[in-house]
């Protein structure tokens, strides 16, 4: 197939993927974001609006769909730009990268052979291969950096604060996502929601100690490492362990504020959490029918386009 036909379906399978996590995450970030945070925008395509706080995984994604090179391309730096993250990488450690890249070529390239890789081909597969090693080290290095900084802000507290003072300010910074869930089901009850105001500290406790939150953050000084992909099947991964996550954690919730609160907020609360699990799970279906495109052949892909041209559409349309 001709070289711009690889370029262009390759440019659609990461567009398609991008949205359906880019759906997903947004989803599941929005009710994070604290009352400080910018106003949302949107970032048009295909005649959507797909939403984004800040600068979106979706708009990064596409730009680097457009500007980075596919397996047609023997340099994996060819489209290099000022704003690439692998030029953060010294010199030094890209030549270790790419001398350790041709050495490992000689244990796999007989393999591939066999499998019926042509030459081309290889070159352009060891070239990839290097553009994911240079990923890797910058991935490596941010996540480096990223437990550095909050060592040395965790430190800085421990020496401005006593010891009660640092213990109550932690406590405060991790249970930060159990009040924002407390404050979501009091907007979720309505009316109904100021029954729940005298039990907000008993149920944020609780929330806190079974882990019921719909979201959890990765931005702050105690909080998980970042885990973002741009691979559907981990994208189905991560969505399937965080229903799972929240229909287990919710109904220790529950178990545990049956005898604190009163019945009809218990059942409020159960209608709460049926409601986001039930939300989640919708999910499913889009990231399935975006994988089942990323894995289209060439061929699939071109004829499903010329036959049906909002196909393409349909799977960045959140259902």
């Amino acid at each position: 197939m001709p070289h711009q036909t690889h370029q262009k379906r390759d440019f659609l399978v990461t567009l398609a993927i991008a949205c359906a996590l880019t759906a997903v995450s947004y989803q599941l970030g929005k009710r994070a974001a604290m009352r400080s945070n910018p106003p949302q925008n949107t970032v048009e395509n295909a005649g959507e609006k797909i939403p984004k706080t800040g600068e979106s995984a979706y708009a990064k994604l596409v730009s680097a769909a457009q500007s980075r090179a596919t397996l047609d391309t023997g340099n994996p730096n060819k489209f290099a730009s000022s704003t690439d993250p692998t030029n953060l990488i010294s010199e030094e450690s890209r030549q270790w990268i790419s001398d350790f890249t041709k050495s490992e070529s000689l244990a796999f390239s007989p393999f591939l052979k066999q499998l019926g890789l042509s030459d081309e081909d290889l070159a352009k597969v060891i070239a990839r291969k290097e553009s994911v090693h240079l990923r890797s080290r910058v991935a490596q290095n941010a996540t480096a950096e990223l437990s550095h900084e909050r060592v040395l802000y965790d430190a800085a507290l421990r020496k401005a604060l006593t010891p009660e003072a640092y213990e109550k300010y932690v406590h405060f910074e991790k249970s930060r996502p159990a009040s924002h869930e407390v404050e979501e089901i009091v907007k979720f009850a309505g009316p109904a929601g100021n029954d729940i105001g005298p039990f907000g500290q008993v149920l944020e406790d609780a929330i806190f100690e079974t882990g019921a939150t719909l979201t959890t953050p990765t931005h702050g000084p105690y909080d998980p490492d970042p885990n973002p992909t741009a691979d559907p099947d981990k994208g189905m991964e991560i969505l399937l362990g965080r229903i799972d996550r929240l229909r287990t954690s919710s109904n220790s919730l529950l178990t545990q504020i049956s005898d604190s609160l009163p019945s009809e907020i218990v059942s409020r609360i159960r209608n709460y959490y049926e409601v986001q699990i039930n939300e989640l799970t919708s999910h499913i279906s889009f990231i399935e029918k975006n994988a089942q495109f990323a894995r289209m052949t060439d061929e699939e892909m071109t004829a499903k386009l010329r036959s049906d041209p909002a196909f393409l559409r349909s799977f960045i349309s959140n259902p």
